[in-house]
Formats: structure tokens, sequence, C-alpha cells
């Protein structure tokens, strides 16, 4: 549905004096009798006057303004939690039969005139493509992600198939929706009986020969009084097994295991618990621990001019790494030590009072690593000398406040897109009002944001130059960060990960290689792919492209694949496919006809813990349902949804779309005018008027 219409920019009087205009003009130049016919004389007054109406019409700035109306059906929206959770409680032999029972309702929905999509959280679109196997369960993005893609739609519902069982992101219980939501309850509420493997709790790193502990949590569901063996392998080879006994249902154990290995590098324990009978599925009494033997630590010392809760934010980080090693120095607090540092931290410093401008200017200035905290103290006349990463030339005593915008094109390491979400609602940082200048090709982690303007000035960034590793982060309150997101979410896994994985980009030494591939994390999930960078120079240490790469993956069974691809400019080799495990890869280039090879080893997880729990939560359905206008069904009374929707009685709505175009730019009024023109000219030039 459509409609034309003529509006003006100036009042419609003015075609009053147009017509008396074109009237008068077409009158003194054709009231005289001419050498033609009256007729034709009173042809060439009407086209004079038509061409001398419309200039002067297209002076008072006409427009033609165009309505488009577009009738929007209900949009019902399936969201499908298709996780491996479902797959257990459902059981495999009916989930077949549950995707057609979900296809058939959707026809019949459509039926009514109503649209209806299919959003998952594992991105299937159709439900034939849906199998059911992902890895976790993030019902608050999945809730999230609809009300986002379908803002200002026709959005007359979302229907929720899940079994009501979350492992990520914040409960759905507190979800206050826009649009009303329907549960469907999948799997079954009644409890099986099992021997659930629930949890191993271990440090992710040890030194070579020493003693470390592994603890196992084990939970019984229906064996109490019965004798479970829990059993710990590496490489296939038993190295300890303990018998432990529930005494009642339900009941929890912790069993510990110590171990020691002699062997440097990434290895693989397997914590196992022989299938009972009876059980409803053995597929969660297994457990893996991936712990790197390492040799010694690396060394940091944190430099500041005074306590500030950044220094605890940053020591909760260190202190979880066991191969980190931190020094703290407060002039006229602490007491310096002089050792050898992988890393120096200098918070607030170069300040206004000079604070350890000893320690600044040793370090600072040579190869040391180094990483700049800046804020309100910092005199950034001496930051700019000492820094080659970052000029910050601060424009009076203003400060900006800035929230956070992880850049996703960094590749020294990676966040996903939930823990860069989580980044960009962390609270405003104070920033130095005035301009930002990265240095030498330095890259950002993080933009400022200000207000909801994303800017290209860094908040964080890094900086490799001349064997120097520079970072600097340009706000004063990073240490509401981490205490924000422990309030948001009651963990601090995201500011952990950011801090820890910068402190050991830092405080890691690179040998100076012209062929170097590496994986961009050092552990992945099995439904992630593995992506490597490829970084290759010349003699002169200038990156080039274009070079053949053979690259072979081999697996703890010793199974080789082998890849080969060629090293673009901004591209990351990307693997698919692999199993759990640790695997081993080694890159071979040739360089001006010499071999040149990169070696090295990562880790693939199984997440697992969609295998923890198999009995369904309809409770949380249900109460989420009533608290956003829906309603609760159990499965089994899916085929009464259709008419539930249909009661509703949801409306279309129209949107209309408005298009102005002033006929002065319309090409045909132009060819018109000419024509007229032209016309005129004809008839007075072939009847003897020129």
């Amino acid at each position: 549905m459509s409609s034309f219409k003529l509006i003006t920019e100036h009042s419609l009087w003015f075609i009053i004096p147009a017509i008396c205009v074109a009237g008068a003009y077409s009158w003194l130049l054709y009231s005289k009798k001419g050498p033609w016919s009256p007729q034709l004389n009173k042809i060439l007054f009407s086209i004079r006057f038509i061409l001398i109406f419309l200039l002067c019409f297209l002076l008072i700035g006409p427009l033609l303004q165009y309505i488009k109306n577009e009738i929007e059906k209900p949009i019902f929206v399936f969201a499908i939690d298709d996780s491996e959770s479902n797959a257990i409680s459902t059981g495999p032999s009916k989930l077949n039969a549950l995707k057609n029972e979900i296809e058939q309702t959707k026809k019949i929905i459509q039926q009514e005139d109503y649209t209806v999509d299919i959003i998952t959280l594992s991105g299937k679109q159709t439900i034939n493509d849906i199998i059911f196997k992902n890895q976790s369960t993030n019902l608050d993005y999945l809730l999230d992600k609809i009300e986002s893609n379908y803002e200002n739609r026709n959005l007359a519902g979302t229907i929720l198939f899940s079994d009501g069982i979350y492992n990520q992101g914040l409960s759905p219980a507190y979800k206050e929706l826009t649009y009303p939501l329907y549960t469907v309850g999948l799997g079954d509420t009644t409890a099986k009986k099992d021997i659930i493997l629930k949890n191993t709790l271990y440090n992710k790193l040890t030194y070579q020969g020493n003693s470390f502990p592994i603890v196992v949590e084990i939970q019984n569901q229906g064996f109490e009084g019965k004798d479970i063996t829990v059993i710990v392998k590496n490489k296939g080879k038993v190295l300890d097994k303990k018998v432990i006994n529930f005494s009642k249902n339900y009941d929890l154990k912790e069993i510990e295991f110590r171990l020691t290995s002699d062997e440097k590098g990434l290895q693989h324990y397997e914590i196992e618990v022989p299938p009972q009978e009876g059980e409803f599925t053995d597929k969660n009494n297994t457990g893996h621990v991936y712990i790197d033997v390492i040799e010694g630590k690396e060394k940091i010392l944190l430099v500041a001019s005074s306590p500030h809760p950044d220094i605890k934010a940053i020591k909760s980080v260190t202190d979880q790494k066991e191969n980190f090693s931190l020094n703290i120095y407060i002039p006229g607090i602490t007491e310096f030590k002089n050792e050898k540092y992988d890393l120096i931290i200098f918070h607030q410093i170069p300040d206004i009072q000079n604070t350890a401008a000893d320690i600044l200017s040793k370090f600072g200035k040579d190869n040391s690593s180094v990483w700049y905290i800046t804020g309100n103290k910092v005199n950034y006349t001496n930051f700019n000398q000492i820094n080659n990463a970052l000029k910050i030339n601060q424009r009076g005593q203003q400060l900006d406040q800035v929230t956070a915008v992880f850049n996703p094109d960094f590749n020294k390491f990676s966040l996903s897109s939930e823990e860069a979400a989580v980044i960009s609602k962390y609270p405003p940082v104070s920033v130095p009002f005035g301009e930002f200048k990265p240095m030498n090709n330095a890259d950002v982690i993080i933009y400022q944001r200000l207000g909801n303007i994303q800017t290209v000035k860094p908040l964080l960034l890094f900086s490799n130059s001349n064997d120097k590793k520079v970072a600097v982060f340009c706000g004063e309150g990073l240490w509401e960060w981490r205490l924000l997101e422990f309030k948001e979410t009651g963990t601090t896994k995201v500011f952990d990960k950011l801090v820890g994985n910068l402190i050991q980009l830092l405080s890691s030494r690179e040998e100076k290689r012209k062929f170097k591939v590496y994986p961009i994390n050092s552990e992945f999930y099995s439904s992630d792919p593995v992506l490597f960078e490829t970084e290759v120079y010349n003699d002169i240490y200038e990156k080039i492209y274009g070079q053949n790469i053979d690259l072979t993956i081999i697996s703890e069974k010793n199974e080789k694949k082998h890849y080969s691809y060629v090293n673009n400019e901004n591209s990351r080799f990307e693997i698919k496919g692999l199993s759990q495990g640790i695997y081993k890869y080694i890159a071979n280039t040739v360089l001006n006809g010499k071999k040149e090879t990169s070696e090295g080893e990562f880790l693939i997880k199984e997440l697992n813990i969609e295998l923890i729990n198999g009995t369904s939560d309809f409770d949380l359905l249900r109460s989420i349902s009533e608290k956003n206008n829906g309603l609760f069904l159990p499965v089994a009374k899916l085929s009464t949804l259709p008419e539930i929707l249909k009661n509703a009685a949801p409306q279309n709505i129209i949107h209309s779309n408005e298009e102005l175009t002033e006929i002065i730019n319309l090409k045909w009024v132009f060819f018109l005018l000419i024509s007229l023109i032209t016309l005129e000219w004809f008839f007075r030039k072939f009847k003897g008027s020129y």
C-alpha cells in the first residue's frame, strides 16, 4: 500500500502569481498577429504559458512525497535449547520425534498467518539441522539476543524449548523481557540413578619434580552404601586408585590424589569411575586434567607512587598463576628487591613528585617489558619522554569518563564475544582529555567509548618495537572493573583473563626469528576452531606474505594430520574437528632456500558441563514464563500451543517509509522543459518568425 502527495516548501498561494506571470508573459509575446495561423498562435501561446508556469512553479520548491506502507505479520520465535543435556534427558531415540513435533507445531502456527523464526544456542536456523550437541547452555544470552535482533519488530512472543538447565551466564529467573515468553519443558524431572564426576580441582601449572594435588568431587544418585572405585591415569598407565563409599543418596565426596611429574610440558591425566550397573549414563564418569609442568617462575615488579586498589586487583590475578611471582615496591612503605625481572608495572609513575625516578630511568629505557597504568597523579610530560608506545597530549586538567570496547582485530590473544560484551559493561574510567597518539604501530587492545560514541582513542594498547614490549592503560579506576564483574556475575573470570593474558604477553621472552607459527590461545574447546597466526619476516625483519606453509598436527596417540596454506595479510589458518587431548604442531617454510621451522603445542578440551545434571528444572521455566506474561507447557501438551497463541490475538503492524524528492531534481522535468522550448522554437523557425 503506497501513496503519492505533492507538497511545497512555500505556500501554494504562490501558484496564483505564477499563473499570472505565465499568462502575462505569453499574452505580451503572442497578442500581436504573427506570420502563422490563429490556431498555431494559440498552440504557441499554450506552450509558452506552460513553460513559464513550470519555471515559476519550480521556484516555490515543490516536493513529491512518497509514502510506502508495509504490513508486518506477528512474529513468534522458537528459541530452542539444543544443548547436550537435552539429548541426555530426552533420550536419543526420542529426539527425532521431538524435532518432528516442533516442526509440525511451527507449520500449524504459520497457517494462522503468523511468521515463525528459529533461533538456537548453536546458531542453527532450521529444525532439521539441530543435533542437540551444544556443550553449554546460556539461556540469558539467548533471550537477550532475541530482544536485540527483534527490536522495533512485531515480536508477538518467544517460545523457549528447554529443560531449564543452564550452566553459563546469569540466571534467566531475573529476566524482565519486552515480549511474552512461553516455555515448553523438555526432558524429565525425575532424578536419575547416576554417578557424576562433578568437578576436578587442581592448579593448571606446577614445577618439574614437585608433588601436586588433584581433588575430585563425585556425587551419587541412587548408589548409597556401594563401594565406588576412582582411578587416575596418565598416557594409559594407572597412577593411583581409591575406593569410596556413599553413606546417603545425593552425597558428595572429595578425593585427593597427590602426583608427581618429572616430564616437562603439558601433561594429561584422566580421572575415571568405571560404569555402574543400572546407571543412567556413563558419559559423566570421566574427567580430564591438564597440567603444565614448567621449570621456573616469571618475576614481576609493580612500582607504585602510593597504595591503590588497582594494586590489589592486579595481585589477585598474579596470585592465581603459579608461574608469576609478584614483588610490590611503594617507596617509603615496602622494600625494593633488586632482582632480574621479566616485567615491570609502573602504576601512576612518572608522577609529579618524581617517585622512584631511578627505577623508572633504569627499566623504562632498557629492553625490559613495561606496563604503564596512568591516572590522576601522572606527569604526562615525563610519561611521553620515557615511553615509545603512546603519546598523550593532555589539554588542561579536564577528564573524560569513558567505557571500554574490546578490539576484535587484536590478535596477540583473544576473547570471546561474550567476554567482550562483559568488558563493554564495565564502569567508566577517568582518562585525560586530549590527544592520544599511538607510536611504532602499536596495537589497540581496548578502545575508548565516550557516551554512545566509540572513538579511535586507545584505552589499553600494546607495542612491541625494537625488542621492547610496552603496554599502556590510560585510565584511573581499573579495580572497579573487577569489583563490578564480581557483583554482576559472581566471578571475575573476564577481568582475570584480560589482565592475566596481558601480563603473560608482556613477560614472555621471544626469540627474534624470521618464521613463527602459533595458536592464538594455548587452550581451545573441541566445539571451537583452532586458529593459527603466521609471521614471516625478511632479512630486515619486515613482514612478508605469500609464503607456502606446511603444518603438521600430532595427537597424543602420534596420529598426524597434514595441512598446507599460504600466509596472507590479516588472515588466520583455521583447523576444525580436533578431539580432546594435547597436540603438538610443526610448521615449515622455505626462506631464501633455507628451511625454517616453528613448533609448539596446544590443548583441546571438552566442556562437559552439560553432563553434570540430567534432571530438568521445570520450576525455573514456569517462573520465567509467569514473570514475562507467558505460559509454561510440558512437551506432552505442545499440540495446544497454536491455539494458545491464537487466543492471544496478536495484531499486524504497519511500517511506513516516507521519501521526499525535489521535483526540480527529476530528470523527466528537465526533459519536459527542453521539449517545450524545442517545440516552440521549431514552430516559430519553420513558420517564418526567425
